[in-house]
């Protein structure tokens, strides 16, 4: 049998982002938050009163893995759902005071983790590492794309 002997791009890329979501999970865990929990708090921080379908979209989650998920954030009382006015339907997110202060503890404890990731790493090798991952992260929707025409 063939062993590795140089890791594959796509190897060191999903390993390089597993450990990567590893360390995110323990600096949250005294939070009694997740990776996903702060990921949605962090787009209400960005647009308040947004509402649950927006928001849904943003984060790529379905209505109801969404609302599983903000019933977990209401119950810990880091944000409020308001019926909006405008649409009987729908429901505004927003963040409460707690919450507020939540998501910006975390940014800053991230920031200075990401600062420490990328030590020894110059500005223009950062730029140039993060359009090669935007270009790959296209292809590869555009291969999804593909992909789900090719299965239909």
């Amino acid at each position: 049998m063939r062993t590795c002997v140089e890791k594959s791009l796509g190897r060191l890329i999903y390993h390089t982002a597993q450990d990567m979501n590893k360390m995110a999970e323990r600096i949250l865990y005294p939070y009694n938050i997740t990776l996903e929990q702060m990921h949605i708090l962090k787009n209400i921080s960005l647009d308040a009163g947004v509402t649950q379908k927006t928001l849904g979209g943003m984060v790529g989650k379905t209505p109801a893995n969404l609302t599983r998920i903000l019933d977990r954030l209401e119950t810990k009382a880091l944000i409020l759902r308001r019926p909006d006015l405008g649409d009987r339907r729908a429901y505004l997110v927003f963040l409460t005071d707690k919450g507020m202060a939540l998501v910006k503890d975390v940014e800053e404890m991230f920031q200075s983790i990401s600062d420490r990731i990328v030590r020894g790493i110059s500005i223009e090798m950062q730029r140039q590492l993060r359009a090669c991952l935007e270009i790959i992260g296209e292809n590869v929707e555009k291969m999804a794309v593909e992909f789900k025409k090719d299965s239909l």
